[in-house]
């Protein structure tokens, strides 16, 4: 909206400018914003003054303190010390405005080729405005896309943390358990001196293999620590 208001200043060679946005009741018009001296806010209608009428009929309007222009609304003009002023409905998909321009008092009042230069900006005004809604609508969209993104790759890797923590533990549980049955069959006084050195030696082996998927593990989480995360997953 300042890119709006700063070229329409500039082109037309004024210092008064704003946009009036339709009030979400859809009858009043409230001003979004502005440079300078800036119309009175008012009713949606065709006694709501130069914005509630440009915007109740949908149609531009230029008005001079001597013309054109009817006698209530340069009297608006002299009241709020402007010599002239320019307006335009700005349509939107979702939103109504009108579009301001306005002279000093002591300044020439705006001419044809400006008329002319005004609906060419209240026009170029709504593609941008519009446009300007669907950037936002865009950015909003692939923010959740990303957001989603990131969701999928947190469960991600919470599913692949599930099935490494099942799998070391079932690497682990299965020499524990294989020991503590050697353990406990060697410890029994009916079995023999030779089974007994079997058994321990079977309990000796599977800590073995135990100390070697630990290791294994180890090795796992250095080179994990070493490399990049985003390598990793």
């Amino acid at each position: 909206m300042d890119l709006v208001l700063n070229a329409v200043c500039g082109h037309l060679r004024c210092e008064h400018a704003g946009f009036y946005q339709r009030s979400a009741d859809g009858h009043h018009l409230v001003l979004l914003s502005g440079r300078g001296i800036t119309l009175p806010e008012g009713e949606s209608n065709i006694d709501g003054g130069i914005i509630g009428r440009v915007d109740a009929l949908g149609t531009p309007l230029w008005v001079n303190i001597s013309g054109p222009g009817d006698e209530g609304l340069q009297a608006e003009l002299i009241t709020q010390g402007l010599s002239s002023v320019l307006c335009a409905p700005i349509p939107r998909l979702n939103v109504h405005g009108v579009l301001y321009a306005g002279q000093d008092i002591d300044a020439p009042v705006f001419r044809e080729v400006e008329w002319e230069m005004f609906l060419l900006l209240a026009r170029q005004a709504t593609v941008a405005m519009e446009n300007a809604r669907l950037y936002e609508e865009l950015r909003e969209y692939v923010r959740r896309v990303e957001e989603s993104q990131q969701a999928l790759i947190r469960a991600e890797k919470m599913a692949a943390a599930g099935r490494l923590t099942a799998s070391i533990a079932h690497e682990i549980n299965n020499p524990l358990q294989a020991v503590q049955n050697c353990l406990h069959l060697a410890m029994r006084g009916e079995v023999k001196e030779k089974k007994q050195r079997e058994y321990l030696d079977l309990a000796n082996r599977e800590l073995n293999r135990l100390m070697s998927t630990v290791q294994r593990m180890l090795d796992f989480i250095a080179l994990a620590l070493w490399i990049p995360s985003e390598l990793i997953w």
